[in-house]
């Protein structure tokens, strides 16, 4: 684990000059402060949020200090509402280069209260909607405008978790669930993600105060300091930023009101687990390799036909065996 001081999370600020950052739900809270602090590091911000009064003054704080951004209401359980944000973003700004799934909400007792009576009910699943339906269409969207091939770590997926990633709360069973989900989301990713370049990550902090705390909740936590919104939002930015490969698929963790502590990825490293992954990431490697040699051959087709591209694909196959025969004789 590394902790990291306000001043580190903004240490790759230059990486965000120019860059498309789109953020949804970033009209209040932790989603409105990152899309100000991109827009301070001269991103251009792409807001998706219900509340367009909120998401307009957002973008009118940003326009007036000299920054460029633009909202669109959207709906994140609603696939095409999330497509015409994206579909936006490039109409706007002619690419997507960060996008930030940050649109949330909580819940509490769900599946308490479905037993408690007489007969079962059905219990509300809008949690699990939002958190991660809706996370599902915005990582769908964002893999396909970024496409599959080598980024040089110019893209990057950032996943808004909370400590319910990684710890459940009590009664809060579809929110522990749809945050935790996250991390595997994540982690099915990484490979793939590593071999293409694109970064990912996820924050996860501590309860901060915004809109989503009811008042149960606060009551709860009377006493107890909240997470600074102002570092979960400088969290978001460094695992955006942040090019190192090493901490490519981090938690960036808020645990309590002081700072950021990164858990790099977690490798097991002993016994069948290491064993598997090297498969995993050899078998990636491998798909990666074939998905470019496709495209290559598409490419020629589209350049030469048919013709040409059977020539080529022997002159290839020939060059194949002759390494290959060399390589044995040696």
């Amino acid at each position: 684990m590394v902790d990291c001081s306000d001043a580190d999370l903004f240490s790759h600020a230059s990486r965000a000059a120019g860059k498309v950052v789109l953020i949804t739900g970033g009209a209040n809270g932790i989603g409105r402060q990152a899309s100000l602090d991109f827009a301070r590091h001269g991103a251009k911000v792409v807001i998706g949020d219900l509340e367009t009064d909120a998401a307009a003054k957002v973008v009118d704080e940003i326009t007036t200090a000299g920054g460029e951004a633009v909202f669109l209401k959207c709906d994140v359980t609603n696939w095409d509402d999330q497509h015409a944000l994206f579909q936006l973003a490039v109409r706007t700004y002619g690419s997507v280069d960060i996008v930030v799934p940050n649109a949330g909400i909580t819940e509490g007792g769900a599946i308490t209260r479905s037993i408690a009576g007489s007969q079962p009910t059905k219990p509300n699943l809008k949690a699990l909607e939002v958190n991660l339906i809706g996370v599902f269409y915005t990582t769908q969207l964002a893999l396909f405008h970024f496409g599959w091939r080598k980024h040089q770590w110019n893209k990057a997926l950032v996943f808004v978790g909370s400590m319910a990633s990684t710890v459940g709360i009590p009664l809060g069973y579809e929110y522990s669930a749809s945050k935790h989900a996250l991390v595997g989301l994540m982690g099915s990713l990484h490979a793939q993600c590593l071999e293409n370049e694109i970064r990912l990550g996820l924050v996860a902090p501590w309860f901060t105060d915004t809109a989503i705390l009811d008042a149960g909740i606060r009551f709860m936590l009377a006493g107890i300091p909240y997470a600074s919104i102002k570092r979960v939002s400088g969290a978001i930015f460094a695992a955006a930023t942040n090019d190192d490969p090493a901490t490519h698929a981090a938690i960036w963790a808020i645990p309590d009101d002081k700072e950021v502590c990164r858990v790099n990825r977690e490798v097991l490293d002993k016994g069948p687990y290491k064993v598997l992954m090297t498969r995993v990431e050899r078998l990636m490697s491998t798909a990666g390799l074939i998905s470019r040699i496709f495209r290559t051959l598409g490419d020629l087709f589209d350049l030469f036909g048919t013709k040409m591209l059977v020539f080529a694909v022997a002159i290839a196959f020939g060059a194949a065996l002759y390494k290959g025969a060399f390589v044995a004789e040696t």
